[in-house]
This record gives C-alpha cells, structure tokens and sequence, in this order.
C-alpha cells in the first residue's frame, strides 16, 4: 500500500448464501497492508470470492470453493440472553508498542450477528436479523479501514487488518449494527523507534 498505488476495497462473496454480500473492505495507505482475516458463515458448500480494486480501478478476484453448511441457519447462542447483555463488548489484539512498519491487529466484536433464519428453541420462534453493518477503524483520527458487511459474518465476528503507527496514539474502533446500535472500543500505542 503506498500513496501512488494501493487496495482501496475488498469485497468478500459467499455464491450459495441467501445472502452472499459479506463484506466490503475499504482500505487507505494507512492500511499499509491489504491482507484481510475474518470469520464468515457459510449456508453451503461454494465459492467464496475475494474482488479487491485498486485506486486506479484495476479488478482482481480470487475464489475458493470451500466444503461446509447449515452456517446461516446455525442455532443461535444457547443463551441468548447472556449473548444480548455482552453485545457491542470489543478488544483489540496487537501491540502496545510497535515499530514504524505495518502491523497487525485483530478487532473481535461480541455481537450475536442474527441472520433472521435462526430457530430458538426456548420461543419456537425465529430470531429477527440484527447484525454488525458498519465497522470504522481509525488510528490517531486517521482512516486505517472501513467496512460495510452483511449476516454472513460470524456470531462474534472477528476482522484482522494491518496498519502503520506512524506516532504514538489510538488505534479507535466503531460499529454500527442493523439496529441502529453504536459501539467504541479505543486500544492505546506506543511507537518505538529502532
């Protein structure tokens, strides 16, 4: 990722989800690194594509047939009460001190990211849909990655990113859910120079 050239956006499609958006990644040279780790539902067995564009427009997709199922119609967290009350709960995993270079770092989100086709047993019900829709990560005010994502995320979704800590300050998250729900985690940073 530098200035003149980088990845803006990673859109992640799962082919036979009733709903195959996943996600959509938007990254900036702050990112410094495009590579993307996150946990998604998969409904059946098939492909799941990667389309990442680049600032001058350029597509690329890479795809991966993967053999799994019943992801969007999992039965949803055995207690669900428990799962409401730690909702919008955050931590970032990385560094407190890092080095001036791309590093990484994992935001995991307690959320129990419904899909609307979850039977709960105790009501004989299915559980509306409400799931993470937004996520802003920014460090010291700057963008890092931003993305917009759908209920093929996982329960308690996890995304790993990169990104450069040019000073000391705050790696700060935001999300938004289907709900209307907002929520912050902030993760202080020190940067040690060599």
């Amino acid at each position: 990722q530098t200035e003149e050239r980088y990845i803006k956006t990673v859109t992640v499609l799962i082919d036979n989800n009733p709903s195959p958006f996943a996600g959509r990644f938007m990254f900036t040279p702050k990112s410094g690194n495009a590579n993307l780790f996150l946990r998604v539902r998969v409904n059946d067995y098939t492909a799941i594509r990667a389309i990442a564009e680049t600032n001058d427009g350029e597509l690329f997709m890479s795809k991966r047939f993967v053999k799994a199922s019943g992801g969007c119609s999992a039965p949803p967290p055995p207690d669900m009460e428990k799962a409401l009350e730690r909702m919008g709960k955050m931590t970032f995993r990385t560094r407190t001190e890092a080095p001036v270079e791309p590093i990484a770092a994992m935001l995991n989100i307690r959320h129990p990211n419904t899909t609307g086709m979850q039977f709960y047993h105790v009501t004989q019900e299915f559980i509306p849909a409400h799931y993470v829709q937004t996520v802003n990560i920014t460090f010291n005010g700057e963008y890092v990655m931003t993305a917009e994502t759908g209920f093929s995320m996982s329960e308690d979704p996890s995304l790993g990113f990169y990104f450069v800590p040019d000073r000391d300050g705050e790696l700060r998250a935001e999300i938004t859910d289907s709900e209307g729900l907002s929520f912050t985690k902030v993760h202080k940073l020190k940067v040690v120079q060599d």
